[in-house]
């Protein structure tokens, strides 16, 4: 599953094209984002030289969330292809130094392990660099347990509660 629009401005979804080429394994790959213009065009004459073996699903159309909900709760892994950089209102931003990937939270909130580039600078436990066999990879993660229990929303609230507290005892003092 890749989520997000299909935008080589934000993915390197040539990469992603190139490498299915290869795949020997049954697969299904889901694009998870409307593609259009040019990135529809490759996806489509790519579509033509991929093996039997993979199964390539995209959307022309902006999908549900109902829709969404359904592949992510399905999906085995994300394959997250960020580009380095990007541009966001008008300035440069590099993914994992100065601008987080929204498919962060979809990996918390769907409880999916996620491959990022190697340069992708994190040090989540569910966050996985990529290797250069990815087909592997792939495989190999989707049979892997990933434990999100510390990012259940209970979890998280008791731990902004307890940085907050302490945050206030230290400008403070202790409150009693």
């Amino acid at each position: 599953m890749i989520p997000g629009i299909v935008s080589q401005q934000r993915r390197d979804y040539k990469k992603v094209l190139e490498k299915l080429k290869g795949f020997k394994t049954e697969m299904e790959i889901v694009l998870l984002g409307k593609a259009q213009s040019e990135e529809l065009q490759w996806i489509q004459n790519v579509e033509k030289e991929l093996p039997e073996n993979i199964c390539l699903k995209y959307f022309t159309k902006k999908i549900s969330p109902e829709k969404f909900d359904v592949y992510m709760k399905t999906a085995d892994v994300l394959w997250c292809p960020i580009q380095k950089k990007t541009i966001f209102f008008s300035g440069e931003e590099i993914y994992g130094k100065t601008k987080l990937s929204g498919n962060i939270g979809d990996a918390i909130k769907y409880g999916k392990p996620a491959v990022f580039p190697a340069e992708y600078s994190t040090n989540y436990p569910f966050i996985f660099s990529e290797d250069a066999d990815i087909e592997n990879q792939l495989i190999s993660i989707a049979h892997e347990t990933v434990d999100f229990s510390n990012y259940a929303q209970s979890e998280v609230l008791k731990r902004l509660e307890n940085a907050l507290l302490s945050l206030i005892e230290t400008e403070s003092g202790p409150q009693k």
